[in-house]
């Protein structure tokens, strides 16, 4: 079922959500983007030029249409790959809050479509990852309930108008981003075990993952201008 799958799953795929998480995290809560360290502490962030924004998502959403069209016949893989473009919306939303105090005409476009994109991207996720624990339910590919202690990620919604202090806001973002984007953890280790490649890097699609994941890197290299 698996082995139309050509993006990042198992292994390589959580550590391509681990490095999301940590980049979102790390411009959130110091201005650090992780992949430009010669940006870190900048007084002001400036979101990333539209041009090479515009060329790090092809570089991401190409491999995810592909991978559409490799798995025609599996509506669940489909649904999968879809949803796992939700960390590259979130990331516009990011770029438009942090860059703030500096706001560029492209931080309005980079709000009107991060929220839409990654609330219907991130709904798109959760339907695929349910969609493939009950259809492997009562095969030996069976996940263990565990795997619905993900589904808590959206009870940590309820505490955000709870949330104080100084970074109140930050924590509010990363709240979202987790809920967001935590059906992937699913996805990664669902697919490890169907495949029966827990490192996601022996299928006939990982030049197509590798890209993805390279496309994903350069969305956080926020190489910014004035344009």
């Amino acid at each position: 079922m698996a082995s139309c799958y050509a993006l990042p799953y198992g292994i390589f795929g959580f550590t391509c959500w681990t490095l999301s998480l940590l980049s979102n995290f790390f411009i959130i809560f110091g201005n650090l983007p992780l992949f430009t360290p010669w940006l870190w502490r900048k007084e002001v962030y400036e979101s990333q030029s539209i041009y090479f924004a515009f060329i790090a998502s092809l570089m991401t959403i190409g491999p995810a249409i592909y991978t559409c069209i490799r798995c025609h016949e599996e509506w669940i893989l489909i649904i999968l790959a879809v949803g796992q473009l939700s960390p590259w919306a979130f990331k516009m939303i990011n770029d438009a809050e942090a860059s703030k105090s500096n706001y560029l005409d492209r931080d309005y476009f980079y709000l009107a479509c991060g929220i839409p994109l990654t609330i219907l991207l991130s709904i798109t996720g959760w339907t695929g990852l349910i969609a493939l624990i009950i259809k492997l339910e009562h095969t030996q590919y069976a996940v263990n309930h565990f795997i619905f202690i993900l589904l808590a990620s959206f009870l940590f919604l309820i505490c955000i108008p709870y949330v104080k202090g100084d970074s109140k806001k930050a924590i509010r973002y990363m709240i979202c981003y987790v809920a967001a984007t935590t059906h992937l953890i699913g996805t990664h280790y669902i697919l490890g075990k169907i495949s029966g490649d827990f490192s996601g890097l022996k299928s006939s699609g990982v030049l197509s993952a590798l890209i993805f994941f390279v496309g994903k890197r350069l969305l956080f290299l926020d190489i910014s201008c004035n344009c």
